[in-house]
């Protein structure tokens, strides 16, 4: 393509910043200066474009110009040493531009061709499109401050390179590396089952992941992982039991030659011993069978003895199980190494007592390690100045340790001044020694110069299966097991012998679990020896320690999103659960049930009863708009009034309180005057006020001492943050979650319940962790109520307004003269019927029943239904007796000699009713409050002095019948005060 054809090409393009250069080409009066015109046009920019190269390529940051001539993007090519960044931008750049060409494994710019395509190179570069230009010059400003172009592009890239590097060599060299370093065999047989997409489910929970190398690969190091222990634990945890598995594949190598070469070693070592050719004589098969099992057993007695082994003669086969030794290099018959084995037999002392003592062995399932007591006469320290020589046992012995087990405490003293540490005293052995294990290690050091074994004591260790391993002073148990020359020794020593004490009692797991984690319980569990179910709360504990959450979870039976790294959030069904943590459980249930109203009845007495003004505050609008509506109909004192301003007495009207604020009109009710108060004028409604207050600080003190025993039952059980939730497993049959409350507590505390519980019931804790903070922590909270009832300042003023039902019960008095409502009595016809025949009977009397008011009535029987809805019981026989007080004789107060007396004047008012079925005392405590301000508050012109439940049986009654009492004592109104300026008779 020349120039001309280039110019034609653009011609009429639809790009808003660049003037096409051949406007006008096929007009047919375009001259041939105009067509050359519009060719150097072309070659200008194509000019200008290649002058931008140039500069990129000096600048050598996103382009470099090679010797060939080539222009070269850098950070986007795809050879060998290319990383993923390098590969998401090459495949950035030839997506969005397909005229790039291939330079060098990459992209950018070659001259020869460029003139190849279109005659020569700036054309080239001129029939590049205008935006596609300019977002190659941005893309390249973005390349030289930062050498990535995809971003995701890349990451996409090294995920797929790490799901293919981890399925093809980092998953199966973790797990061959990890079937190399395994403990035992039936582990490694179990670590050689593990599938590939397990590694991936390990890579997320631990959060190890290969990392990028830069060359466009990656790597981890699984050889570092696969040593340690915690990684093997994860795996074996995740994979299924398979002993039977296990057992078919010894049984494999046994039928496939293995049992015949055996078979064959034991004629060899009955010919040389007349105790193995008795033995020999009497074998069956089956006796083959099960001594070579325990020959080659799945854990080694010696770390130089035949081990079970993966046998792959090829790389590409699964491998089979066999006994003996692996070559170092390529073993195309593994019975060489078999036989090699059989004749490193013939001199382990401990094959020779195997086969010896096999008709004498234990029962099945009998451990197969058993420390037996030897004595050591040769002991340089057997004498000593009390006579009775070291009274001490040898119980294990290898080539670097020696264990010794004292039988008193002059030994045990023997021994710890030879160490350095403390001698104890009879007391002590009793109390920390007599009864658990004791352990004496002594650590061997080479001989002397005269050819004496040296040894010298490492230290003592006390084991206890009820709370495990301890040492006596210094050092430390994970010292001991940690030492680089004898550690191991003592950690192979402690194991074998709790392993036979788990055969015997499964408290040995503590132990157990203390020295080889969770894998040396599930080793218990498959011979038998415990169950590990009961042991969740150890184990979870343990994968706590090591950070592995999931297999916790697992451990502990509860939701993996319970538990945090800093403790865990303990899930109960309701507080409630935890009123076993107070030294007053009854009180605490009372509490959460909220029935403890009537733990502030002393507020209810006339010298508690709080001030208006406290009480003022407190009051919605809608409250005191009501006081301006009990306010009418009352003549009140104006000290201001009158003609003359010396005051006067004012009937309020809803008019006339129009007049004054509401600020004012409660003052008048905070403080009224003198002459109001002694008229009474606003008895009523300051009563009201101020038994709402007490039940405003009722309310408040509730709640106060509702939040502080939530706070004493969570500081009981350790927590740290508390919240109403919903539960996570349980639902009401509708479907809906059901409430709960949790707690959160830290790891720490768990352990402490953990450890005291054990200690207190000798055994480990095997239930919910619920159930543990509440045993643990029985009987601890004794909360006191002195320092949780409320004050003024602790009442929330919007919760307050749910108790001003006294003041709205408020009604205002009858119409006085001068009130707008008032009528005269002369011009208001009675209320009796023209057909009543007796004008005082009681049916006449609209206002009166049995007696008293009906309002009194009315309220009582609202009482006793919200009371009957809330309790599920039936009441009848509903009775109400006004009787005044009958006073004694005066024959009978002279014949006493002043012993009687009688009483003022008085109304006595009982009330009964029945229940079906019978009611408990804190319904009918509940129902007395309740009717005692019914009454107060209906007959208010008596003041009720006494008020009583008494019992039916006093009164000849049945059960099933409440009796409530109640003496009235009429108030005397004072005299009225006179008005200003009249005469006072005499």
């Amino acid at each position: 393509m020349n120039a001309l054809s280039e110019a034609r090409r653009r011609y009429g393009r639809d790009i808003p910043d660049l003037t096409p250069h051949t406007a006008g080409a096929d007009d047919p009066d375009v001259t041939p200066e105009q067509i050359s015109g519009m060719i150097q046009n072309v070659f200008h920019e194509g000019h200008q474009r290649r002058e931008k190269l140039d500069e990129l390529a000096k600048r050598n940051q996103a382009i470099e110009h090679l010797r060939d001539g080539t222009y070269w993007i850098k950070y986007s090519h795809i050879g060998t040493y290319a990383d993923f960044s390098d590969r998401a931008n090459h495949a950035y750049l030839k997506d969005k531009y397909p005229w790039l060409h291939s330079v060098s494994e990459g992209l950018g710019f070659d001259e020869d061709e460029g003139e190849k395509s279109h005659g020569d190179f700036e054309t080239f570069l001129a029939s590049i499109p205008h935006e596609d230009w300019t977002g190659f010059l941005e893309d390249m400003d973005t390349l030289e401050d930062y050498p990535l172009l995809d971003e995701e592009g890349a990451s996409e890239l090294e995920m797929k390179e790490v799901d293919r590097w981890v399925t093809e060599d980092g998953g199966p060299d973790l797990i061959k590396e990890m079937v190399k370093l395994a403990d035992n065999a039936y582990d490694a047989y179990l670590l050689n089952k593990v599938p590939v997409d397990k590694v991936f489910e390990w890579m997320r929970e631990a959060d190890h992941y290969p990392e990028a190398q830069g060359q466009g690969d990656v790597w981890m190091d699984m050889d570092k992982f696969a040593k340690e222990e915690d990684t093997r634990d994860w795996f074996l945890d995740e994979m299924e039991d398979d002993q039977a598995g296990w057992l078919e594949q010894k049984k494999l190598a046994f039928e496939d030659g293995a049992g015949k070469q055996f078979d064959d070693l034991l004629k060899k070592l009955a010919g040389e011993d007349e105790q193995a050719a008795h033995v020999y004589n009497n074998m069956d098969a089956e006796d083959v069978w099960q001594m070579f099992l325990q020959t080659f057993s799945d854990e080694r007695r010696q770390e130089d003895d035949p081990y079970w082994y993966l046998w792959k003669p090829q790389y590409d086969v699964p491998g089979l199980w066999k006994p003996g030794y692996a070559a170092d290099k390529g073993l195309d018959d593994w019975k060489s190494g078999y036989a090699e084995a059989l004749d490193d037999l013939m001199g382990k002392e401990w094959f020779r007592l195997l086969v010896r003592n096999w008709h004498r062995r234990g029962p099945e399932g009998h451990p197969e390690f058993k420390f037996e007591a030897q004595e050591d006469p040769d002991d340089p320290g057997i004498y000593m100045k009390y006579g009775g020589g070291l009274a001490e046992e040898v119980v294990y012995e290898d080539d670097r340790i020696r264990v010794l087990y004292p039988r008193n405490y002059d030994t045990l003293n023997y021994h710890l001044l030879n160490g350095g540490q403390p001698q104890i005293d009879e007391q002590a052995w009793r109390d920390l020694f007599k009864y658990n294990d004791i352990f004496i290690i002594q650590g061997k050091e080479q001989d002397d110069m005269l050819g004496h074994a040296g040894v010298r004591e490492l230290g003592v260790v006390i084991g206890d299966t009820d709370i495990g391993l301890r040492s006596y002073r210094q050092p430390t148990v994970a010292q001991l097991l940690n030492d680089p020359n004898y550690g191991r020794s003592i950690r192979r020593m402690l194991l074998r012998h709790y392993r036979e004490t788990a055969s015997r009692d499964e408290k040995a797991a503590t132990i157990l679990l203390q020295l080889g984690g969770a894998r040396e319980l599930r080793r218990a569990e498959r011979h038998g020896h415990l169950n590990i179910k009961n042991f969740g709360v150890p184990v979870g504990l343990f994968y706590i320690s090591k950070h592995k959450y999931r297999l916790a979870a697992k451990a502990f039976n509860r939701s993996i999103h319970t538990l945090t790294p800093q403790g865990v959030w303990l899930v109960f069904d309701s507080v409630e659960d935890l009123t076993s943590c107070f030294k007053n459980e009854d009180a605490a249930t009372t509490v959460f049930a909220h029935d403890h109203h009537d733990w502030f009845d002393h507020y209810y007495e006339k010298n508690n009863l709080p001030k208006v003004e406290d009480v003022i505050p407190f009051l919605d609008q809608s409250a005191i708009q009501h006081l301006r509506e009990v306010l009418v109909n009352r003549q009140v004192w104006f000290p201001d009034g009158g003609p003359d301003e010396k005051g006067e007495y004012v009937v309020l009207t809803p008019k006339v309180l129009a007049d004054y604020d509401d600020a004012t009109i409660l003052d008048w009710l905070a403080h009224p005057s003198d002459e109001d108060e002694n008229e009474g004028v606003f008895d009523d409604i300051i009563e009201a006020i101020q038994y709402a207050g007490v039940d405003i600080l009722t309310s408040a003190s509730q709640d106060s001492v509702y939040t502080g025993y939530v706070e004493a039952a969570v500081n009981a059980i350790d927590g740290k943050e508390h919240k109403w939730t919903t539960h996570p497993t349980k639902k009401y049959k509708s479907g809906e979650a059901m409430e709960a409350f949790k707690v959160f507590v830290p790891w720490k505390a768990v352990t402490d319940w953990a450890e005291k519980y054990q200690g207190e019931h000798g055994n480990a804790y095997d239930g919910a962790l619920e159930s543990l903070a509440v045993d643990a922590n029985a009987d601890t909270a004794d909360p006191s109520i002195e320092h949780m009832e409320a004050g003024w300042r602790d009442v929330n003023k919007d919760w307050a307004k749910e108790n001003l039902h006294r003041i709205h019960d408020l009604t205002p008095p009858d119409p006085i003269p001068g009130s707008p409502d008032y009528l005269d009595p002369a011009q208001t016809e009675l209320p009796i019927k023209e057909s009543a025949e007796d004008p005082d009977d009681p049916s006449a009397m609209s206002g009166l029943l049995s007696g008293i008011p009906i309002e009194l009535e009315q309220r009582v029987k609202a009482v006793l239904a919200d009371s009957v809805a809330g309790y599920g019981y039936q009441v009848s026989d509903l009775k109400f007796e006004l009787t005044p007080y009958v006073g004694h004789s005066e024959e009978d107060i002279d014949a006493s000699d002043g012993r009687l007396f009688n009483l003022p004047p008085h109304q006595q008012l009982r009330i009964t009713y029945q229940t079906d079925p019978e009611t408990g005392f804190d319904v009918q405590t509940w129902v007395f409050r309740k009717v005692r301000e019914q009454v107060i508050n209906t007959l208010r012109w008596y003041e009720v002095k006494g008020a009583h439940m008494i019992n039916p049986q006093a009164l000849n009654l049945p059960d099933n019948h409440v009796v409530l009492y109640f003496t009235l004592w009429p108030v005397k109104k004072p005299e009225p005060a006179p008005a200003p300026g009249e005469e006072i008779p005499f």
